[in-house]
């Protein structure tokens, strides 16, 4: 018995999906480097939890085909990329120590991040777009 087979506006896309499997990698990514960060400065810890929290719902909500799954992706990106290049460029109050390491974490998250921007950029302009209702 062959398996049905998604359509184009199905929920749980194949982009969908590997747009979570980024999320994943760049949530574990953050809850790899969440002791240092914690020890270092105790409230960028408690940032750092919430964005990689919020990239593994975020992966939960794409894989389930919520809607709300992008938006919430969106948003964990544009956090962590601003948070790393505050950090990256001007440093982060209390946390001077790690002012400018670039390892391999944050190699990974960058291209976790570039993924599912990426990714997210292309699902919004393959859409088709709603068919209009007649009068």
């Amino acid at each position: 018995m062959s398996q049905p087979t998604r359509t184009a506006d199905s929920p749980v896309t194949h982009l969908s999906r590997v747009t979570a499997a980024a999320c994943v990698v760049l949530g574990l990514v953050l809850l790899w480097r969440l002791p240092l960060t914690v020890h270092v400065a105790p409230y960028l810890g408690l940032v750092v939890a919430g964005v990689a929290l919020g990239a593994l719902v975020a992966a939960a909500r794409l894989l389930t085909g919520h809607g709300d799954g992008r938006a919430l992706a969106l948003t964990v990106v544009a956090l962590a990329l601003v948070g790393q290049a505050l950090n990256t460029f001007a440093g982060l109050p209390a946390a001077t120590d790690l002012r400018g390491q670039v390892g391999w974490a944050m190699l990974t998250a960058l291209a976790a991040e570039v993924v599912i921007l990426s990714l997210l950029a292309r699902a919004a302009f393959l859409r088709a777009p709603r068919p209009r209702a007649r009068r």
